[in-house]
């Protein structure tokens, strides 16, 4: 199988010079899956656009053999024998990876971690190594479900998730110091916030829906820090959309694309929007010197 196939939106920056020795397999565990990795391409990276298949999931990548280095999240972490790391599917990453390695990748539902372990929704991209008290039920746990994948039907890997999910759980708080409550529950609702922009359906009624509190509760904790939710998703999403209107790579696409794929409804929604905040029209803006912007949470 061919790894960009099993991932939507990974896109291979440096095929392996050895395609003959590369190989992918994949396996149902219910409502999620493993996939096995062996000496495919030797870096990958996926910028998240909008929603799709992956921007519901949540990853736990073991290295099995060989080195690699992912950068997700803010943070680079470097893989050797035995780490892992936790990806978030609604994030963007860059992964490199040296010859000869082997992977599993543990895809879980999104919502399900957020709902079950959601602590560790704010640590992805940190590495866990196997000699740390924390992880290492964690990681002795995956590798022995991917050593029995081969062996075992698909009613037998359903239950294995339940497993990942409770184990990860069980290690969730001893990554770090705790943090307050409401620091964590902001951390994630941000960082959910900010992977789900494209996403037409985001408001924050669901945001709050997918940290499993109340719509008031989530306002209130943004508001503590001065912020929106509502505003947040909206600024959010102009600055996602100015920054392709002044993309060289998207030149030819269309107005009205950029502003579906960031979550407006039509094109007079999207320009009446762009014109309080930035003064133009997109179209006045994409002919316009460019400027820097930044999204400020």
């Amino acid at each position: 199988m061919v790894v960009t196939e099993l991932f939507p939106g990974v896109r291979v920056l440096a095929e392996s010079p050895h395609p003959e020795r590369s190989r992918a397999s994949c396996f149902s565990l219910g409502a999620g899956r493993a996939v096995l990795v062996e000496d495919g391409p030797r870096a990958l990276e996926r910028q998240v656009r909008g929603p799709d298949a992956a921007t519901e999931t949540f990853k736990v990548l073991m290295q099995l053999r060989g080195h690699a280095r992912l950068s997700h999240c803010g943070r680079c972490a470097p893989l050797e024998p035995g780490d892992a790391v936790l990806i978030d599917g609604a994030q963007s990453f860059r992964l490199e990876l040296a010859p000869g390695y082997s992977q599993a990748i543990l895809e879980l539902p999104r919502r399900v971690v957020g709902r079950r372990c959601a602590s560790v929704m704010g640590r992805a991209g940190e590495r866990l190594r196997a000699s740390e008290p924390g992880p290492e039920l964690l990681l002795q746990t995956g590798r022995a479900i991917v050593e029995r994948l081969p062996v075992l039907g698909a009613a037998e890997r359903a239950p294995l998730l339940d497993s990942v999910i409770a184990v990860l759980g069980s290690f969730a708080a001893s990554l770090d110091p705790p943090r307050a409550v409401t620091e964590q529950r902001y951390a994630r609702a941000l960082a959910a916030l900010d992977g789900l922009l494209g996403d037409p359906e985001l408001s924050a009624a669901r945001l709050a829906c997918l940290q499993g509190i109340s719509r008031r509760r989530l306002d209130a904790i943004f508001a503590a820090r001065g912020a929106s939710v509502e505003r947040l998703i909206w600024d959010g999403r102009l600055e996602r959309a100015s920054r392709d209107l002044h993309d060289p790579a998207l030149a030819q696409r269309r107005v009205i694309d950029i502003a579906l794929a960031w979550g407006f409804s039509s094109a007079a929604h999207f320009s009446r929007a762009f014109r309080r905040k930035y003064g133009q029209s997109p179209i006045e803006f994409r002919k316009a010197p460019r400027q820097s912007s930044a999204l400020h949470h």
